[in-house]
């Protein structure tokens, strides 16, 4: 049994802020935070209102701006503190906060025993539901593919597996991602139709870009199931390359539909790969995770051109030279 406070405690960390810095990736979330300690301020961290700042704590981080009506802030992100660190030199001394994001926390879950499903128990979208739920976090879908809800596979937690681990099999099987949001994880499925987020290069100024468009690790699938045997082809590539071969065997694969489900999903995610972008901005503190975005940039010839979130970062310093940015990476729709 855990017990925990109704009323916790909050400690505002904001006007002590000397740096900031979010790595958030498709599995991944990372935060860290410079404060002031050059009076030693959080030397003592056992009592007062610094007692709150211990291993698991929660921490919201909400970027925002200063406008014409004063500051404004977003929702922002959340969350839990992994240590901190004492730096001192140069006349300098700080106290650095490090913290992750809801996949530590599916990370840091371990099964103590196995969890086992037959073909045809639980569909992914549940077996999802069950393994974020283990770990503390909600669940639920912004948009989903068929594939999702209606695939029901034999599948196994093993002993000691991780909650990331076991989530990042399952969602092998569907063409769906995971965005994790404070406490809570989402389904998106991420259609080429889906609508535009947000537009960079026009008002909201590019500072630096990098357009790439690799070659494909395959352009041809083969899904193997029970007695069966199915392909797809990105004809274009295999035009250019030849064939380069991905293959898999599943054989909670019963008929050819789920099948050909699998491979369409195997070459969609490697579709959204077919571009490689890096883009230097000012910060946009509404940017999610698999948004699609509209880039216009003239000295690459981009006008209106889609991509999608793929990672992000933001940047703030406020020490001279001060810098508030964030960098994004982008993949094709």
């Amino acid at each position: 049994m855990w017990r925990a406070a109704l009323a916790a405690p909050v400690l505002d960390l904001s006007e002590d802020v000397l740096e900031a810095h979010v790595e958030t990736r498709a599995e991944e979330g990372r935060l860290r935070v410079v404060l002031r300690n050059d009076d030693g301020r959080y030397n003592d961290l056992s009592s007062g209102a610094n007692a709150v700042i211990r291993h698991g704590s929660q921490v919201d981080f909400a970027p925002g701006y200063v406008t014409a009506s004063g500051p404004v802030t977003s929702p922002g992100a959340r969350y839990w503190t992994d240590g901190w660190d004492y730096v001192c030199g140069g006349g300098r001394a700080t106290f650095v906060l490090h913290a992750s994001d809801a996949w530590s926390l599916l990370e840091n879950w371990r099964a103590r025993r196995q969890f086992a499903w037959s073909a045809g128990q639980s569909t992914v979208y549940g077996l999802l539901r069950f393994i974020l739920g283990r770990a503390g976090l909600g669940f639920g879908a912004l948009s989903a593919s068929s594939t999702v809800t209606s695939l029901s596979p034999a599948f196994t937690v093993q002993p000691a597996e991780s909650g990331r681990a076991a989530v990042r099999r399952l969602l092998a099987m569907v063409p769906d991602v995971l965005l994790v949001s404070g406490e809570h994880g989402y389904l998106i499925n991420p259609t080429p139709d889906q609508s535009t987020d947000y537009e960079y290069g026009s008002e909201h100024v590019i500072l630096g870009g990098r357009y790439s468009f690799p070659s494909p690790s395959f352009n041809r699938v083969q899904v193997f199931g029970q007695g069966l045997m199915v392909e797809d082809f990105d004809w274009t590539s295999a035009n250019d390359i030849y064939d380069r071969l991905s293959q898999v065997h599943d054989r909670n694969l019963g008929s050819v539909a789920p099948a050909q489900e699998r491979a369409d999903a195997l070459l969609r995610h490697e579709e959204i790969r077919s571009a490689d972008d890096d883009l230097l901005a000012p910060v946009n503190c509404g940017q999610e995770l698999y948004d699609v975005v509209e880039v216009t940039d003239p000295g690459a010839g981009l006008s209106a051109a889609r991509r999608r979130v793929l990672a992000m970062s933001l940047r703030y310093v406020r020490d001279r030279p001060a810098a508030y940015d964030m960098r994004l990476r982008l993949g094709a729709v």
